[in-house]
């Protein structure tokens, strides 16, 4: 495939150009980050409530903080929260449309059996925004996208601000740091740059079945790598993780290999001994794989230059199956099916 095809295939299937809002996640992180609240006062246990996008936030936080501070945190997809799990922790609601179901209907019930002062609410809109002024509960405001999935670096930011304590001063240059290298990689992977690292991904899994492998730290990585394959590029793919992977995923590579599968390897640079009897085992058996090293001075620089590279491999994806990446039509059907009882 030539590039002038791909040019073309922009043109013809990415009618809103969603590409384009990759572009932002630097201003956007760092303006969202600016513009939010910080939460005065202890800070030893969190709960994080949200679906899909929001949901991923809340595991970039856990990831984040919970490995390297004194503080626990809990992250639910779900409709409720268990209760003990309130007592004595910040609570924060994170959906970017503000409608999300499950999460108004978790919040909801929660606000019985929390302090409403240690309650706060990310969104752009909505009914959330609405239970917030109706309440009186902290609500922040983040700038709109084409679709919540292009929202991430706004609700991480904010979220990140709320517990900004937690880190101290120093977040303040790191936040900035990773900005500018965000807007820095969205530049090297947009399409005015022929073979650039996100297309190359693209091009690997284009005709594939993609699994994404990395450690437990990379767990909101691969997530999300799965979940933007399914909504912009309207494909199947899993992830799994290693060492766990060792104990089972292996298995399937013994007989029977199935010529459509992709290994796709995320890695960080220290992860080298971790991967190696897996790259070994694969390439006795001839088996196909594919290497993604990702580098970041921080955790979380690493995720999200992580995530930024593999959802714009998953756009590029949809362009070479000739897909338009925005429109989620069977996601909005079952939503359309929700309701709050």
């Amino acid at each position: 495939m030539k590039w002038r095809d791909v040019l073309e295939l922009k043109e013809k299937v990415d009618k809103s150009n969603f590409m384009d809002e990759y572009l932002k996640w630097g201003s956007w992180l760092n303006r969202a980050y600016k513009s939010s609240p910080t939460h005065r006062g202890d800070i030893s246990k969190v709960v994080i409530v949200g679906m899909g996008g929001s949901g991923i936030t809340g595991d970039i936080i856990k990831y984040y903080l919970e490995y390297e501070y004194d503080i626990d945190i809990h992250v639910y997809k779900d409709w409720r929260i268990p209760r003990h799990k309130l007592q004595g922790s910040i609570l924060i609601a994170i959906s970017f449309s503000g409608n999300t179901i499950e999460t108004i209907k978790a919040l909801e019930e929660s606000l019985n059996h929390i302090d409403l002062n240690t309650v706060y609410i990310v969104t752009t809109d909505g009914t959330l925004e609405k239970m917030g002024l109706e309440k009186g509960l902290k609500t922040v405001k983040i700038d709109r996208a084409l679709a919540p999935r292009a929202g991430l670096a706004q609700l991480v930011g904010s979220t990140i601000k709320i517990l900004r304590d937690v880190v101290g001063e120093t977040l303040d240059n790191e936040v900035a740091r990773i900005s500018s290298a965000l807007e820095n990689d969205a530049k090297r992977y947009y399409i005015d740059n022929k073979d650039n690292r996100a297309f190359n991904i693209a091009f690997h899994i284009w005709g594939r079945y993609p699994i994404f492998y990395g450690t437990s730290r990379s767990y909101p990585v691969l997530a999300r790598a799965k979940a933007m394959v399914n909504e912009n590029a309207k494909l199947s793919g899993y992830y799994q993780v290693y060492p766990e992977g060792y104990h089972n995923e292996i298995e399937i590579f013994d007989e029977q290999i199935d010529p459509v599968l992709l290994p796709l390897i995320i890695r960080w640079d220290d992860e080298e001994d971790i991967f190696r009897p897996l790259k070994e085992f694969l390439e006795e058996k001839e088996i196909e794989y594919y290497e993604i090293p990702v580098q970041g001075k921080s955790y979380l620089e690493y995720v999200l230059r992580a995530i930024l590279l593999l959802d714009m491999a998953s756009i590029y994806l949809a362009y070479l199956t000739r897909r338009d990446p925005l429109p989620t039509k069977a996601i909005n059907n079952v939503k359309g099916r929700m309701r709050i009882e």
